[in-house]
């Protein structure tokens, strides 16, 4: 029979406030005071006992695409979850191999603030301790989109360099190359790296009209770009693609 049933007749009885006036009910008041503080003193206690659920990063959670570099959202996690559960000691493994991450894609800027777009394929290797969570790695690649960088190396060493400090290997023992981008597209003229100017950021975060400009000349032209970035309206991740523009009229100003 729990406490609050044994409580509950008293209760009852005193419910009026009229009820404790006299100082006769004195130790009435003490003793229903007393079970109260026992009672919220065991719900403390089972909170405290009860098992939390470890957290396991990004995963399953709702995420906006990060603004500014953010190599902290990057989220490990041991292969001995997995290799024990196949009868696996912890330590050396009775194989040899790497995983082999293909991130289609990958975004940056480079020196003048440009952006930059390509496949990054990453190698860890399998004696590491750990593996990057998915999510994770997709959060943190998107947030180099308005990061600059003096060069392609320099990116793909950050790139090394954070993923291999959550993994648990040395930088030098992870590969992060640049697969070939998009090729040329035979007819189209490619307007990506025509801007010699150094680009303010305001400019890549939200479409500008007044930019456009034309020449008097009437021409028919195909231009593309293959650095359009929106916004998924279900996820808010970033989406690449290629832009294509078929015209006849005043020649666009490239």
């Amino acid at each position: 029979m729990g406490l609050r049933h044994l409580l509950a007749p008293v209760v009852d009885e005193y419910s009026d406030p009229n009820a404790w006036n006299s100082d006769e009910h004195f130790p009435i008041k003490l003793a229903l005071a007393l079970a109260a503080a026992a009672l919220a003193l065991a719900a403390a206690q089972r909170a405290q006992k009860r098992p939390t659920k470890p957290k396991e990063g990004v995963l399953g959670e709702k995420c906006d695409a990060p603004e500014t570099y953010s190599p902290d959202v990057l989220f490990p996690i041991p292969r001995t979850r997995g290799r024990r559960l196949l009868g696996l000691a912890d330590g050396a493994v009775p194989f040899e191999g790497e995983d082999v991450w293909n991130c289609y894609e990958v975004s940056w800027l480079d020196h003048r603030g440009r952006p930059r777009r390509g496949a990054v394929e990453l190698r860890i290797p399998c004696v590491s301790p750990n593996v990057v969570e998915s999510k994770s790695l997709k959060l943190y690649l998107n947030s180099l989109n308005f990061k600059r960088f003096a060069s392609t190396d320099e990116a793909l060493s950050t790139i090394r360099r954070d993923v291999a400090s959550v993994v648990g290997c040395l930088a030098s023992e992870l590969s992060a190359r640049l697969c070939e981008d998009q090729p040329p597209m035979k007819g189209w003229t490619c307007v990506d790296d025509v801007c010699e100017d150094d680009v303010p950021e305001s400019m890549l975060r939200r479409p500008d009209a007044s930019l456009l400009k034309t020449t008097g000349d009437v021409v028919t032209e195909r231009l593309c770009s293959h650095n359009l970035r929106t916004l998924c309206p279900v996820t808010g991740q970033p989406d690449w693609g290629t832009l294509l523009i078929e015209y006849e009229g005043p020649r666009i100003d490239h």
